[in-house]
């Protein structure tokens, strides 16, 4: 990073002294470690949002299954299996979708506690008593 800050911030003397490829090529080479932790942990990544992205489907599949057997073996009309299968499937959607922020929503709190200690806080020095408010 400290290549392309030193680059970009004196571009005018790289580009006098033709030494752009070189700079290129030195912060190319800076980056191949990052890179190559990028793509040990990239398959990683992917499976895990295959997953995520596919367990609602699965979950979906599921109620349809279960809402199959029901109907066949107690007689529950479909309309009632879908109308139980969508609203499992967008509840659970909803409350995923809530709780992703979830860790933003405690840094908020925790901020917000610092902010009210420094509100409550009580001054070292106080003004002396018997002075009369100076108007600016």
């Amino acid at each position: 990073m400290k290549i392309a800050v030193e680059a970009v911030s004196n571009i005018r003397t790289v580009a006098g002294l033709g030494t752009e490829k070189t700079f290129h090529d030195n912060y190319m080479m800076e980056l191949q470690p990052a890179h190559i932790v990028a793509l040990r942990n990239s398959h990683f990544r992917a499976l895990v949002y295959g997953l995520a992205t596919s367990i609602s489907y699965f979950a979906f599949s599921a109620c349809m299954y279960y809402g199959g057997q029901l109907m066949e073996q107690e007689g529950i009309p479909y309309a009632d299996v879908f109308k139980v299968s969508q609203a499992l499937i967008f509840g659970t959607s909803s409350i995923a979708n809530a709780l992703a922020f979830a860790p933003n929503f405690r840094k908020g709190l925790v901020a917000a506690g610092k902010i009210f200690q420094l509100l409550d806080r009580k001054p070292i020095i106080t003004d002396p008593k018997g002075f009369p408010d100076d108007k600016w």
